[in-house]
């Protein structure tokens, strides 16, 4: 006897009815577990590949947060290539001397502070850069300097280069020269020094005469007398490479020839405003290897008279020192319609100059500064501009000459470029942008280069002229050439011209702001030759004004005799005070102090 819900429908009854729905659940329960049990397999599969993806996965992160470099892990090394691209280069900086506070040097010395302060991996590099071009202006920053490097480790070796600006009161002399040769003796990497005082002040005499042997570069200003630079050229002239100084014809007959085996480079401004006829007498110095030349009217000239004295020097001064050269600059700030003949540097490759004007300044045409050189192979033209200009619309001021007469002058010219005369005050522009090669047609090319090529016809490509050719250029947008971009990277064109008043920036004392004593007269005021120095009043000195005052109600007759004796007391006493002042000398507590509070003021 069989189940009854096995039977077929042939024998189907009222029981086989009741359990067909019964089958039909079990055969639906079948289909799903099959289904299901695929579903498993494939969601098995699926998370095994995601597992192992997962996997593959973190063993990347792993490998990435193995390898990851935060910010503070940057080697100094990168960090130091970093901060050189985005802070002003030393070229530029090292042209501003007096800094206002909206300068280049200004801003560039408030970033480097700022990169110092925000942590220890970065405060060791901005340290590199801060300390390794020193400015000291101010005899208080000498004295905080010099502080700073003697309790500090590390500081003085960071150190390179140090150029001294400050003005020397006569009661801070032997501080100075106290704290100078401190600061010599604690650098052992100092390789430059400085002395580049702005204007001329008596001051100018503490000159150090005996500097250490490893100084290899030196700088004068014209303000230094030049029997202090004999001595100390003197000293190191078999060790020097560079050398920055004004040539002046003071004292030429009695001064020694000097031997500079190993001058590299020469900078000299021209600081004589002579009118004698006479051949010109220069320096009996030998300089057997000297390869870069500069020579300069200076950046403050206004009067031909220094463009003449430049041009009447310079012939002798090129044969003398030129027979190496490979680089030579010759600018003048202002221009004349007088041309070198000749340039006397037979290995001259890169010539760099101004435009001469002709006639008069308003006169459009301008030419260049020499006759041309056989070998010459690359050109820079400073192109000056007159006046105050927009320096939106500032246009170069282009020589008057065919591209054809250029190849003429210079045979063996390769590349020929213009250069912004508002930027002429950064000297070493040229030589950290050097020219390249002439490009290849197929390249795009840079606004104001123009190639020169040995192949070409020169009749038929070059009869144009250079101004023309350079309008033709900026109307069709060529590329800033790399020395423009990047000077525009720190400042803006024609900012040589521009109408800032830095007076604005100067501030006055305001006497109702000033305390009068109690015991002082608030309406008596100093003679000319009464008014003080800028020091306190002695005891003596209010003692002697306080006696006078004291017997001013005494009877007529001896009243007279007793104040006369009474004022010669007090001008025995003045002039004692005076000696004693004179005498005096601040010492680096109380300079530190000074220094500080004129700190604070600026920060207030």
């Amino acid at each position: 006897m069989s189940a009854p819900w096995l039977k077929s429908d042939s024998d189907s009854s009222s029981d086989g009815y009741q359990w067909s729905p019964l089958l039909q659940r079990v055969h639906e329960a079948q289909e799903i577990w099959t289904a299901m049990t695929s579903e498993l397999r494939r969601l098995q599969l699926e998370n095994a590949e995601l597992k192992e993806k997962v996997w593959s996965l973190s063993k990347r992160v792993e490998a990435y947060q193995a390898g990851r470099t935060t910010v503070a892990e940057i080697p100094p090394e990168i960090l130091l290539c970093i901060f050189r691209d985005a802070l002003p280069p030393w070229w530029m900086t090292c042209a501003v001397r007096e800094p206002t506070p909206a300068s280049l040097y200004t801003i560039d010395l408030k970033q480097k502070t700022s990169l110092a302060r925000v942590c220890r991996s970065w405060n060791a590099v901005a340290n590199e850069m801060l300390y390794g071009r020193v400015h000291l202006r101010s005899i208080g920053q000498v004295a905080a300097f010099s502080r700073t490097i003697q309790q500090r480790n590390g500081l003085a070796q960071l150190v390179q280069q140090i150029d001294l600006s400050c003005f020397v009161p006569p009661a801070y002399d032997a501080l100075f020269a106290e704290e100078t040769a401190n600061i010599f003796t604690l650098c052992p990497r100092l390789g430059h020094i400085g002395f580049v005082p702005i204007y001329k002040l008596p001051s100018t005499t503490y000159l150090p005469l005996q500097l250490k042997e490893n100084i290899t570069s030196l700088e004068f200003s014209q303000h230094i007398d030049f029997d202090l630079i004999l001595v100390t050229l003197a000293h190191l002239q078999q060790r020097l490479r560079r050398l920055s100084l004004a040539f002046t014809e003071d004292s030429l007959e009695t001064q020694p020839p000097l031997e500079f085996p190993i001058l590299e480079e020469l900078r000299i401004i021209i600081a004589t405003d002579d009118s004698n006829e006479d051949e010109p007498v220069i320096w009996s110095w030998s300089m057997p290897i000297l390869q870069r030349l500069w020579l300069s009217t200076g950046p403050a000239v206004s009067s031909l008279v220094m463009a003449s004295s430049l041009l009447r020097h310079a012939p002798q001064i090129l044969a003398n020192y030129g027979s190496n050269v490979t680089f030579l600059s010759l600018t003048l700030t202002f221009r004349n319609g007088t041309a070198l003949e000749d340039i006397f540097c037979p290995k001259l490759q890169h010539l760099v100059i101004t435009t001469c004007c002709h006639r008069s300044p308003h006169v459009d045409e301008c030419a260049l500064l020499v006759r041309g050189h056989p070998a010459l192979e690359y050109l820079d033209i400073w192109c000056l501009t007159w006046g105050k200009q927009d320096h939106l619309s500032l246009q170069p001021n282009i020589p008057h000459i065919t591209q054809a007469d250029l190849r003429a002058k210079f045979p063996a010219l390769r590349k020929c470029r213009i250069f912004d005369g508002t930027f002429v005050h950064f000297a070493d522009l040229n030589l950290e942008f050097p020219p390249s090669p002439p490009r290849p047609l197929s390249q795009p090319r840079f606004l104001g280069e123009f190639d020169f090529r040995p192949a070409e016809n020169i009749c038929a490509t070059h009869s144009a002229w250079i101004h023309t050719t350079y309008k033709v250029q900026h109307g069709a947008y060529f590329a800033r050439p790399p020395w423009l971009s990047g000077a525009l990277e720190f400042v803006e064109p024609g900012s040589a011209f521009s109408d800032r008043d830095f007076a604005d920036f100067v501030q006055f004392a305001d006497s109702d702001d000033m305390e009068l004593d109690s015991d002082e007269d608030p309406d008596w005021e100093p003679d000319s030759d009464e008014e003080s120095d800028g020091g306190s009043c002695t005891d003596s000195d209010s003692e002697a004004w306080d006696s006078g005052e004291s017997e001013s109600d005494m009877s007529s007759d001896s009243q007279s005799d007793t104040n006369m004796s009474t004022d010669f007391e007090s001008v025995d006493e003045d002039e004692l005070s005076l000696a004693d002042e004179m005498k005096w000398e601040i010492d680096r507590a109380q300079l530190l102090e000074i220094f500080s509070d004129i700190v604070r003021q600026v920060d207030e």
